[in-house]
């Protein structure tokens, strides 16, 4: 009913109502409808001159090609919103941007460059004192190690998210929690496994 409507809506707050479709149809497993409220999303940004919201929305439709399977474009669309992001000063932004980029390269099998984009995205939000943001982004480059093999790495990047999870009182610490404790060195000594 409402998506008749929207049309009637002045650009900015239909771009708003496109992002807010992108997230509930991500909720309901309906990628390819996400992508198509965001691309709207993202040209009714650009063809409405709000040049402000332009990068939040590539970040997003970055995020979104991630989740779709589309890695490299995820990584481009990131890419994309970097300069952006950093002539604005928007450093939140810009460690988000980082960390889905780290994702879509995590993906992609290149863990390296995963987790020296981690890495910098961690700078970021150390920068402006996000520590929830910091506590999301440490779980990423524990599955990267995990991945790579590296148990003891991983081992202290998830605690770190646990430990800063707990510090802000988040539900999610335990989920974390349960995650690092699926780390602990088994009896025989062979590798643990995280199913991610």
């Amino acid at each position: 009913m409402m998506l008749r409507h929207l049309h009637r809506l002045p650009p900015a707050r239909r771009a708003r109502a496109e992002q807010n479709l992108t997230w509930l149809r991500l909720e309901q497993k309906r990628t390819d409808e996400a992508l198509q409220h965001q691309r709207d999303a993202l040209a009714l940004y650009q063809t409405h001159g709000l040049q402000d919201k332009i990068p939040i929305a590539l970040v997003g439709l970055g995020a979104i090609l991630d989740a779709a399977g589309d890695h490299l474009g995820a990584i481009a669309t990131g890419e994309e919103a970097l300069p952006m992001l950093r002539a604005a000063g928007d450093r939140r932004t810009e460690g988000l941007a980082l960390a889905n980029i780290g994702l879509a390269r995590q993906n992609l099998g290149d863990l390296g460059a995963a987790v020296r984009d981690y890495e910098s995205a961690l700078r970021l939000y150390e920068e402006v004192l996000d520590t929830y943001g910091q506590a999301g982004v440490w779980d990423q480059p524990a599955s990267a190690h995990l991945r790579a093999r590296d148990t003891e790495r991983a081992r202290g990047c998830r605690h770190r998210a646990a430990d800063l999870f707990d510090s802000l009182q988040v539900a999610h610490a335990v989920h974390i929690r349960a995650r690092l404790d699926d780390l602990a060195e088994p009896e025989d000594g062979s590798a643990a496994h995280d199913g991610g």
